[in-house]
């Protein structure tokens, strides 16, 4: 589905593991997530096991297959909200900044893209486009405090 930015995952355990960072776990994942840990928002590989040599909890890092223009990340869990998307995030390297993200709601598609540091709200329902939602969120704040679905970052 997501082929331009497959990726291996690489085993990240204990520091005197013979298996720390050289193990290649996967080599055709294609998902990366964001996951929110208190009210940090992290990249997240979705693979969480322990180590078979060392015995301690493991967890991945993405090394990407290619130079992908565009990355979709998905929100992992619904506590992901517009204002905790990052701006900028680095993946295997590469920096990549935030396009667009999209807002849940069922049988609506709602999203929110940033353009020149303006924030804009796409409608489906009523085929609207509001600009500057910055000031519009503060009149309504709850808009800020959406639930995400996927978002979209592209390579600077």
């Amino acid at each position: 589905m997501i082929e331009f930015q497959k990726h291996s995952l690489i085993q990240i355990c204990s520091d005197v593991c013979i298996n720390n960072k050289n193990l290649e776990i996967l080599d055709d994942s294609e998902y990366i997530f964001f996951k929110k840990n208190d009210s940090n928002v992290n990249i997240y590989s979705g693979y969480m096991r322990n180590c078979q040599r060392c015995k301690h909890s493991s967890t991945s890092k993405i090394k990407l297959n290619s130079r992908p223009p565009f990355l979709f990340i998905k929100s992992i869990e619904t506590n992901i909200n517009i204002n905790d998307i990052p701006k900028n995030i680095n993946v295997d390297g590469l920096n990549y900044s935030f396009l667009c993200t999209t807002i849940h709601k069922r049988d609506h598609f709602r999203a929110i893209f940033e353009i020149k540091n303006n924030l804009y709200l796409v409608n489906d329902l009523n085929k609207t486009m509001m600009p500057n939602i910055r000031a519009f969120a503060e009149i309504e704040p709850i808009i800020m405090n959406l639930p995400t679905t996927y978002s979209l970052f592209f390579l600077d």
